[in-house]
């Protein structure tokens, strides 16, 4: 695990942001179903506003703004998808959740009070997603996007 010193962690969490956006987008391109489909825009639009959100505390710290990220296990994953049953997907992504989890509170501990605000909603962030996941994956999908939803300035709701 790399070393996390603070501000600079601040760029993994947007590097983490970019990749999560692009990986919801692919996702949204080959979805099976129509609500499949609209989970993916939904943890596509989280992904974005979470970004929104990380750009002022990364501006105020010097931390670059370049929009960059590893994206090449994005189609490995997609292709991972095209071939699962949807819960099958979400107990996959469910481990990697769980260290971003991980990884955000530590990052949380090291922020200093004026960015408490912005390190604890990345925290929530990921808790979001991986009561989505967690939901899925046992098969509880009625209300699985709701802690999601819940995190979100402008929620994309299902098509009528």
């Amino acid at each position: 695990m790399v070393e996390l010193t603070y501000p600079a962690c601040l760029r993994e969490m947007y590097t983490g942001e970019v990749f999560g956006e692009a990986f919801a987008h692919a996702l949204m391109l080959v979805a099976k179903n129509d609500r499949e489909r609209h989970h993916f825009a939904v943890l596509m639009q989280l992904e974005t506003e979470t970004k929104a959100r990380l750009r002022p505390v990364l501006y105020a710290h010097g931390v670059s703004l370049e929009q960059t990220a590893d994206l090449s296990q994005i189609d490995a994953v997609v292709s991972a998808y095209k071939t699962m049953e949807y819960r099958e997907f979400a107990e996959l992504l469910r481990p990697r959740i769980e260290w971003f989890v991980n990884r955000y509170e530590a990052i949380a501990k090291l922020a200093p009070e004026s960015d408490q605000e912005t390190a604890l909603s990345m925290v929530r962030h990921e808790q979001a997603i991986l009561s989505w996941l967690e939901q899925e994956s046992k098969g509880a999908t009625t209300s699985s996007l709701d802690d999601m939803l819940a995190e979100l300035k402008w929620p994309i709701s299902f098509p009528a």
